[in-house]
């Protein structure tokens, strides 16, 4: 049997018919066919599927959080899918009671997840910009904090660092001078001189001493103290099939929270997410501490001032003028005596500050905050945006 064409027209012909042109039917013809290569295999145009990653944890309440260009959080057990290979996202973790956890969530070629900490890079930031490392962390209160108290002590230290440079180039104009000296009288003052000015040098000298340990102190702790002690990635674990990663954490212990803030005021609070009370103890403390710092300079001044005058007198020769010195020598020391009352409260005001950021390491915040205000909740009945206000 003979079917004739034009009851069955192939599709160049209609193509031919619908379309004009070569060129129009090949451009036609290839999207007609990527179509169907579609419809049949979607995931040769799609590319390979987007993973799904079921957390658990050994505990109730656990709060997680993944953060790339969004954010996804929700309270575990919770599936999270659109997750690829070779995918990396920060990782959040805490709950009520609970401390915080912080690291990195890694999807390797297989599609199988880990977990790791954050402590190297996060200590790599805080070296090279104090408190950067920690606000990349997830912990902004603290990072702040940190590089607001690093800055302030580093301003301080300047300024005693500025004062001593201009102390000591006094000096070494002071001993020009003696080496042009004409006369005996005037090689006698500038003599005394010289020795009044290499008293404060080596006072001002002390005073950027301590300046400069209470900066070392302050960075070093602050480039350590977080990534170490507080940046402790989440545990975790898969199951026999890989299909299921066990992220977990631990209750928060006041232990620990009085510790930290025994080491650095302000700490344990950040611990126990008590982020206010955190800034706030870290704050009084740094400014009771460069005021004590400040009262312990000026006793350790008038100290010398006095000590010089008593020398002064020691070295008298005449009745007039050792009546002068130890007059001057009796009111430089009523004026140590006040100073050294100043010092004593400060140190007193600093104390009490240190001891209440104590105490109130006992008193631990029950509460649990997500640090976004925008956030992709998950769980088995569906999913929602949700907007914090």
């Amino acid at each position: 049997m003979v079917v004739e064409e034009s009851l069955f027209p192939s599709l160049d012909g209609r193509l031919k018919k619908w379309i004009g042109g070569s060129l129009m039917r090949l451009i036609v013809k290839h999207m007609l066919g990527l179509i169907l290569v579609a419809a049949i295999f979607p995931s040769m145009v799609r590319g390979q599927d987007s993973l799904c990653v079921h957390f658990n944890s050994l505990r109730g309440g656990v709060h997680l959080e993944l953060v790339d260009d969004y954010y996804i959080n929700g309270v575990l057990p919770l599936t999270i899918c659109d997750l690829r290979p070779g995918d990396s996202w920060r990782l959040f973790m805490g709950g009520m009671g609970l401390e915080s956890r912080t690291g990195y969530l890694d999807m390797d070629d297989v599609g199988q997840g880990s977990i790791r900490g954050s402590r190297i890079s996060t200590a790599f930031r805080n070296m090279f910009l104090p408190g950067w490392g920690n606000i990349r962390s997830g912990r902004n209160a603290s990072g702040w904090t940190d590089m607001g108290t690093t800055v302030c002590a580093g301003y301080y230290y300047l300024v005693e660092q500025m004062e001593y440079q201009d102390m000591k180039d006094s000096f070494d104009f002071l001993n020009e001078k003696l080496e042009k000296a004409g006369t005996y009288d005037e090689r006698v003052r500038i003599t005394e001189a010289l020795h009044v000015s290499s008293r404060a040098i080596n006072v001002q000298n002390t005073h950027r001493k301590r300046a400069l340990i209470l900066v070392s102190a302050l960075y070093g702790a602050q480039m350590l103290l977080d990534p170490i002690l507080l940046g402790n990635p989440p545990s975790w674990d898969l199951d026999a099939g890989g299909t299921i990663l066990i992220a977990d954490t631990t209750p928060r212990s006041r232990i620990k929270a009085f510790i930290y803030s025994t080491i650095w005021p302000g700490r344990g609070q950040f611990y126990q997410g008590k982020s206010t009370r955190g800034v706030a103890f870290s704050a009084l403390s740094l400014v009771a501490g460069l005021y004590s710092l400040d009262r312990i300079n000026s006793y350790d001044e008038y100290a010398s001032l006095y000590e010089t005058e008593v020398d002064r007198y020691n070295n008298a020769v005449s009745p007039l003028d050792r009546d002068y010195f130890r007059d001057r020598a009796a009111r430089l020391w009523e004026d140590v005596d006040e100073v050294k009352k100043e010092r004593d409260t400060a140190l007193l005001i600093l104390g009490g500050i240190w001891g209440l950021n104590l105490i109130d390491t006992f008193f631990p915040l029950d509460k649990y905050i997500p640090s976004s205000t925008a956030s992709l909740e998950i769980d088995p009945g569906g999913m929602a945006l949700v907007i914090q206000f």
